[in-house]
């Protein structure tokens, strides 16, 4: 969420229990603002979606959630900046077709049996396609469940603007298998209303930090008066602490600064311009320099191999004999696992290592 700057964080198949989110409340509290619907029976096992709520972007006045479908679909309607209403609905819809059908026709019901107003944007894992080009091999893959979302989407007054924006560009959010056996969709999805849309931009897909088969999908959304907010200042990266080049020069220049400033604490030797807290000043000014010059070098040097890395996907992606091709399957897998490795190494370097599944928050 601090990479990407995301106010607003969609989850799904979370296997989140109450004391595991009471356990991230305790850690991140600060911070992060949780709602959790779990499968009712096995929450750790399976299913589950949450939204998290980034508190140091966005300060609620209000925030009421509704479960229109245990461990599936969460509704939340969020009051803030004055008067600004916004309604949001994350799903994890089944796998099972069947089932997929019967899932948006028991959301519809339900919204309305709750007098729950129409959600502004409607996100999270569809598990159907609604158009051939967002699947590989080219298929609409399950012609009744996308029907059933279909008909809530002309209800609800929502509509895939990505898609509308970007008619004949590929992207995939899910992949599986190589060669003649991948598999690729676009299952992820962001929908908002028809008056939402207008103000969305700057849409994206991309690998997310933590390890997961699914691509993260964002948007901005910026309400009609809404206020500018800026970049935020400037903080240490994480990673730099082990570089041992850069933490070698910035002793060196401590040393020097405890020099200067032992010669000129004395009120006689003080000056308006050779004074310590001039020398401090001017001490913390270099290594930011030196910081930022050696983080140009490296972090960004990853950061550009994994643009190009996706640069190159989507290229793929584009080309017109990519479904039929296994030798572009390949080249496209291989970039994939190239991309994921680079991500998962700038994690490790600035996280650490992953928890494992039964590991506590706090440790």
């Amino acid at each position: 969420m601090r990479d990407h700057r995301i106010a607003i964080l969609a989850l799904q198949e979370t296997h989140l229990d109450e004391a595991l989110v009471q356990n991230v409340h305790r850690v991140y509290g600060r911070n992060l603002q949780v709602f959790n619907s779990p499968l009712p029976v096995t929450p750790r096992a399976s299913a589950g979606v949450a939204f998290v709520i980034n508190r140091s972007l966005i300060t609620p006045i209000q925030v009421s959630s509704d479960e229109l479908y245990p461990g599936c679909a969460l509704y939340i309607k969020i009051k803030w900046h004055e008067e600004e209403e916004t309604a949001l609905l994350n799903v994890y819809a089944p796998n099972d077709q069947t089932e997929n059908a019967a899932f948006w026709d028991t959301l519809r019901a339900r919204r309305r049996s709750r007098h729950l107003r129409r959600p502004d944007f409607v996100l999270g894992d569809f598990n159907v396609t609604e158009e051939a080009i967002d699947r590989i091999p080219v298929n609409v893959n399950a012609p009744r469940a996308a029907a059933a979302l279909r008909v809530l989407r002309h209800e609800w007054d929502i509509i895939d603007a990505w898609r509308y924006e970007n008619p004949d560009m590929k992207t995939y959010t899910y992949g599986s298998g190589s060669g003649e056996d991948r598999v690729l969709s676009r299952l992820d999805r962001i929908y908002p209303t028809e008056q939402s849309a207008p103000l969305t931009m700057n849409w994206k897909h991309a690998i997310p930090v933590v390890q997961t088969d699914h691509w993260l999908v964002a948007l901005q959304y910026a309400p009609l008066d809404a206020p500018y907010i800026g970049k935020g200042r400037w903080t240490w990266p994480a990673q730099m602490l082990e570089s041992a080049e850069l933490i070698d020069n910035i002793v060196e220049s401590g040393i020097k600064m405890q020099s200067e400033m032992s010669k000129h604490q004395n009120p006689v030797a003080r000056t308006n311009d050779k004074n310590p807290q001039l020398l401090w000043e001017s001490f913390k000014s270099e290594i930011t320099t030196m910081c930022k010059k050696e983080a140009k070098l490296t972090l960004n040097k990853r950061a550009s191999k994994r643009a190009t890395l996706a640069k190159a996907i989507q290229s793929i992606h584009q080309l017109p004999d990519f479904a039929t091709n296994d030798s572009l399957k390949a080249d496209e897998a291989d970039c994939h696992s190239e991309q994921s490795l680079l991500q998962k190494a700038n994690a490790w370097e600035e996280y650490g290592p992953e928890p494992t599944k039964n590991e506590n928050p706090e440790t």
